[in-house]
């Protein structure tokens, strides 16, 4: 992004110049093996709604909303 910046001052980074950068950051820095893993575990590709573990992402809510009862 600085690179990018410095290259191109007073432009904006919006969709259209975006993409280009993406692909040169994901050419530089990531393996081909690991973005399709990636897509993979959280179930994008292929579709499957079930992949993840949402326990991992989302934390651990310990308090009760105050209109739950408690079972008790």
């Amino acid at each position: 992004m600085r690179d990018w910046h410095a290259k191109h001052p007073g432009e904006v980074l919006n969709k259209v110049t975006f993409a280009p950068l993406l692909r040169e950051v994901i050419d530089f820095a990531a393996k081909p093996e690991t973005l399709v893993k990636g897509f993979q575990a959280c179930g994008l590709y292929p579709l499957n709604a079930n992949a993840m573990d949402y326990t991992k992402c989302l934390g651990k809510n310990t308090t009760r909303p105050a209109n739950e009862k408690s079972g008790r």
